[in-house]
Order: structure tokens, then C-alpha cells, then sequence
């Protein structure tokens, strides 16, 4: 996927996610229907939603808005919510292209998610309902922006698809700010930009890259890792902090991995 999907999805939304949902009893109305879900199975007209792991579909759930990954595309908009009754309508999509399996999936929760008419929470997990309609959701974990922010990240591993390399030029760095901005360098070029919070991901809302990665440039594998750093940040990418280790996942296969500097 190519950083197009940065500009068509923060066209979309902008969603601060609202971290946790907290464990009640095994069926409750939510108070304060705010947080952010993944779909954990669905079912619409007696047929499945198939999931894909690396093709998420989200629920980000913000006061008066709604939004989320429907696997391929982005989507968002209005979402009407009084006591059990949910309604979501007039949803905003991006328009990119994924496998035909995928965008089977995404036309499958959108149109169930457009027909749904009660929310409630179930044994921790939300669920949507409707006629011949239920989507289950388990809650995501936030962003660690404790351990996240603010601190300089040296690339130390690139894994593209099951093959993992350790980094074979110029340092790679990155910085995630807590005001909002990124920066840092693939190993070829600098780039900087702003970021949002959506849910358990970091979306990059705006990219600017100095230069082209060109063999005049970078070596040859210098021009292969500037491509997969770009690619993981501007897919929407997680973030997962152990010890001094970050590792970035996005939708596709690649994956990167930083040491703190």
C-alpha cells in the first residue's frame, strides 16, 4: 500500500482514541459508550465476517462520532446512541483497493454496521445487534505513550514478510513526539510530519520526505529499507514497547524494529 491511504483516511477522521473499557457485569447498557474495539466475529444474514489479522476492522467510539479500519478502507461519520439504541448512518469511506477476500469483508461489516439498531456490553466485549445481525467486539489496548513519546528510537531490525535483517547502512532513527509531530530518518532520507491517535494504532496524518530514494542516493538495500520504513508508518502502525525494544506492525507484512538510542 502506498501513502495515499495517509491523506484519503485523515480526510475521514481524526479520532483521539479513549483508552480502556472497563470489565462489567456479564450484560450492561454502557454508560459512556467511548473506546476502542476490534471485531472479533460478526455474523449479518446468516452469513460470516471473516476476520484478518492483517487487515483489521476497528470500532473507535468518541462521544457524537464513530470510526475505525473496515479492513481495507477507513470510515467514519455521525453515530446516534440513547440508552441500547445505536445508530450509525451517513459513514464516510476511503476508497482504496485490497484483495477481492478483504473487500468482501468490508462491504459485509459496513452494511452491518449501517443496519444495526442496539449496543450493549457483554462478559467485556461490546456488541452491536440487529435483525439477523451481531458484531462482537473485544477491547483494544491503548497506545503505551508513556513509554512511546519523547524518546529517540535507532532502527535495529527490518522484518519483511518471515525474514528478518538487521540494518545495513546509515542509522535509521525515529521520534514520536507527545505535541503531535515525527520525524526521524529511513536510512537514505529524513522525513517529518503530524500524528494521530486512533484506537490502539498511530496514524501519520502529514509526511514530508526530503529528497528521493534513488541508487544514486542510497545502496540497494538502503533504497529497500526507506520503502518498508515509509510503508509501516504510513499504513496506521501499532506500537509495542518491551524493555528498550519498539516494535511498529501495520496492515501489511513488513515490520520494524527500534532500540532506544
Amino acid at each position: 500500500m502506498s501513502l495515499a491511504r495517509i491523506w484519503a483516511a485523515a480526510a475521514v477522521m481524526a479520532l483521539a482514541a479513549a483508552a480502556g473499557c472497563g470489565t462489567g457485569s456479564a450484560t450492561e447498557v454502557p454508560a459512556a459508550p467511548t473506546g476502542s474495539w476490534r471485531l472479533a466475529s460478526g455474523t449479518v444474514d446468516g452469513g460470516r465476517i471473516e476476520t484478518f489479522a492483517t487487515h483489521r476492522i476497528t470500532l473507535v467510539l468518541e462521544g457524537e462520532r464513530v470510526g475505525g479500519s473496515a479492513a481495507c478502507n477507513s470510515y467514519g461519520g455521525p453515530v446516534g446512541i440513547d440508552g441500547d439504541q445505536f445508530e450509525a448512518r451517513d459513514l464516510a469511506v476511503t476508497e482504496m483497493a485490497c484483495e477481492p477476500p478483504v473487500m468482501a469483508a468490508e462491504a459485509a461489516y459496513l452494511d452491518a454496521l449501517g443496519r444495526v439498531d442496539t449496543i450493549r456490553r457483554e462478559d467485556g466485549r461490546l456488541v452491536l445487534a440487529g435483525p439477523s445481525i451481531e458484531l462482537r467486539f473485544d477491547p483494544l489496548a491503548p497506545v503505551p505513550t508513556s513509554q512511546l513519546l519523547d524518546t529517540p528510537w535507532e532502527l535495529d531490525t527490518v522484518i519483511r514478510g518471515d525474514v528478518a535483517s538487521s540494518v545495513p547502512g546509515p542509522a535509521a532513527t525515529l521520534r514520536i513526539g507527545s505535541d503531535g509531530s515525527l520525524a526521524g530518518e529511513t536510512g537514505c532520507r529524513s522525513f517529518r510530519g503530524r500524528y494521530v491517535l486512533r484506537g490502539d494504532e498511530i496514524h501519520v496524518t502529514e509526511l514530508a520526505v526530503d529528497g528521493a530514494a534513488t541508487a544514486g542516493v542510497c545502496t540497494d538495500e538502503g533504497v529497500e529499507q526507506d520503502r518498508v520504513v515509509l510503508e509501516v508508518l504510513g499504513d496506521g502502525f501499532r506500537a509495542q514497547v518491551e524493555g528498550d525494544r519498539l516494535t511498529l506492525t501495520s496492515a501489511g507484512p513488513d515490520a520494524l524494529v527500534y532500540r532506544a538510542a
